[in-house]
């Protein structure tokens, strides 16, 4: 499963990496290590496409239940004329 963690220290870096000094090697060191950490962006797209293919799931299913009731109404409606 694909999945975008922030955590508090990540979030904290990043909070303490705009009001750092230019050029201070261990806020440099942190941020890059905590970047490395991130899942790529694409983490957001998997995310997205696993919703929508969920979606299409539940509505195949209901599409494909109201297919046998509607063939079961129509034979039943044969039957009677």
């Amino acid at each position: 499963m694909a999945t975008r963690n922030l955590t508090r220290k990540f979030q904290n870096l990043r909070r303490d990496s705009k009001g750092s000094r230019i050029g201070s090697d261990s806020a440099h060191d942190e941020w890059e290590q905590a970047r490395r950490t991130l899942p790529p962006y694409w983490v957001d797209t998997v995310d997205e496409c696993r919703v929508h293919i969920d979606q299409i799931s539940k509505k195949s299913k209901y599409i494909h239940t109201h297919i046998y009731i509607y063939i079961y109404i129509c034979i039943c409606m044969s039957f009677k004329t």
